[in-house]
Parts: C-alpha cells; structure tokens; sequence
C-alpha cells in the first residue's frame, strides 16, 4: 500500500490545485459554444460544481446549433456529480435528435444505465453504437471497452474479459480512451474483487488454507488493475478504486472475524488459531484504512470536487471506529 501511496503522489507532485475560472463577463456578450467549452474545461480542471453553474446559467442563451452538445455536456456533469437519473434524461434528449453527438450519447447513457445496475439495458445501448458503420478506429475502441464492461457486469465473464482486454493491449503504449481504459481497469479489478470474496474460508483446515492463498492471489490481481489504472492519471476512477479495494478489504476484515475454527481443534488450538485470524483480520482493517486515506489525501492535494470524496471520508472513519479497542 505504501508503494501504491509513493506512485500516486509522485503522479501529481508537481500539479498545482486547479484554478478557479475568472469571474465571466455579462453572458449576453460571449460566444455560446465558447462558453460550453469552458465549462468543459472547469470539469476537466476539477471543480464539477462550477462547471454545472455555469451551464445552468448559460441555458437561455443556447440556439439549436448548439443544443445537442449543451444537453451532452449537462448530462456529462450530472453523471459526473453521481445524479444519473438527471444524466439520463440529459442522454435521452440527446439520442432523440439528430445530431453527431448521438453515437456518445448511447455509450454515455450505457455507462449511467450500468451505474444503476441496468446491465441488460446498458448492454443494449452498446449494441446499437457497436451496429453504426463507418466508426473510427478508436471509437470501436471505446466500443469494445464499454461492451467488455457491460458484459462483466452482467456476469458474463468470458467475453467480457476478452473485449476488454483485447482492447486494452491494443490501446497500450498510446494516450488515447484513458478515461475509458480507467474505468475498464476499475471493472477487471471489481470483478476480481467479487470473485476474492466468494472463495470462503469454510471446510476443512487444509480447504480453508488453500482458500486463503486463492482469495489473497485474487486481491493482488485486482491491485495489479488499480496500479495499471493509477498511471493514466483519471482522478474519478483512482477515487473509485481506492473505494473498492478499501471496501474489499474491510469487508475480508469482517469475514474473518466471524470464521469459525476446524472442529477438530481443541481449547488451545482454538484460542490460538483465533489470535492468527485476528491478526489478519487487523491487517485488513489496516490496508482497508490506507485505501481510504489515500483517495482522501489525492482528493485534498489536487483541491478535487467529488462525491467520491465524501465516500472515502465516511469509510475511512467507520474503520477508525472498528479498529478501536
């Protein structure tokens, strides 16, 4: 974990906290398309919160040239601000006209459906981009990173792994679809997450050791993605992924907790074996604590605005509480 710590700060050192646009001139004055680019570019800064403002005050200046891009932009940030209802409807409005921003919408809307546990209806979506000829390379990219995505989702782990993985040795080495290639990295580590916490430590004594070493195999692969998606430098998903992997481990911290010693064992023996499991257990709550803190400490240094962010507080002092004699 500490070596996880030294990669991130090291990602950032030399980044100052982004700035706070300058105050606007009378809206009446300036260029509609031009301020929806700078509302992009105050998202992309960090700071969500004044983007969307300046969106919302932008709305009755929007002339139909401009309006599907408005509304994907709105849609963007309410995405964003963890609102996918309001991201939804924003989409929707999107595909319903005719507009070179439809093909994003879909695999926009994808994406929001998927945070909802819609997986069937993201997939959907996925599909219909994944049937439009005529796709640049990197858009069936992002395509097949979304599918892949979609499919793990629902289960679907052989193809799932293949689309994604597929795509992300073709994308490796470049600078393009990071933000897509984070999240595809923050699904593989989820999906290996669910699988570490279905190998139980139930069974014979033997049985529950060999599970031990399945389940912390499975822990280090998914810490393998999280690394891999740290280097593309994609602030939302290294928050979500330290949420996952602090969450991962506290709740490994509870299972061992609750592990009942092999029946053979007797008075001694039990004691014994309950002082080990105690001792992993303590180190779970430890590595689930610095995850937390982690994501808390590059949120704080990059001065970065997110849900994610309250998330990561709250959890990290649940585990102070738990950790506490």
């Amino acid at each position: 974990m500490g070596g996880m710590l030294l990669l991130i700060a090291s990602l950032w050192a030399q980044v100052p906290p982004p700035p706070f646009p300058p105050a606007a001139q009378p809206l009446v004055s300036q260029n509609v398309a031009g301020l929806i680019e700078a509302a992009v570019r105050t998202r992309q800064e960090g700071n969500l919160e004044a983007a969307t403002r300046l969106l919302v005050e932008l709305e009755p200046l929007v002339t139909a040239d401009d309006y599907a891009e408005y509304l994907y932009q709105r849609a963007i940030c309410a995405e964003l601000a963890l609102e996918p209802v309001e991201a939804q409807h924003y989409y929707e409005r999107v595909i319903g006209l005719e507009d070179q921003r439809v093909p994003d919408a879909h695999l926009r809307l994808a994406m929001v459906l998927e945070g909802m546990g819609q997986y069937r209806e993201a997939l959907d979506h996925v599909l219909i981009v994944n049937g439009i000829r005529d796709l640049s390379e990197a858009d069936q990219l992002a395509v097949q990173l979304q599918r892949g995505i979609a499919e793990l989702n629902l289960g679907r782990r052989g193809p799932g792994l293949r689309h994604t993985q597929e795509a992300l040795a073709q994308l490796e080495g470049t600078e393009n679809l990071l933000w897509m290639r984070a999240k595809a990295r923050y699904t593989l580590a989820q999906t290996l997450y669910r699988e570490a916490m279905d190998i139980h430590l139930d069974g014979s004594d033997r049985r529950a050791a060999k599970n031990l070493k399945k389940r912390a195999a499975r822990m280090k692969e998914a810490e393998d993605q999280i690394l891999a998606l740290i280097g593309y430098k994609q602030t939302e998903w290294i928050l979500a992924s330290m949420i996952a992997m602090g969450d991962a481990y506290r709740d490994w911290a509870v299972e061992l907790r609750a592990a009942k010693p092999p029946r053979k064992f007797g008075i001694v023996d039990q004691l014994a074996w309950r002082k080990e499991i105690e001792h992993y257990a303590d180190n779970a709550d430890t590595k689930a604590w610095h995850a937390y803190d982690e994501g808390v400490t590059l949120a704080t240094r990059l001065g970065w605005e997110s849900p994610r962010v309250a998330e990561l507080k709250e959890r990290r002092l649940e585990v102070e509480h738990s950790r506490r004699p």
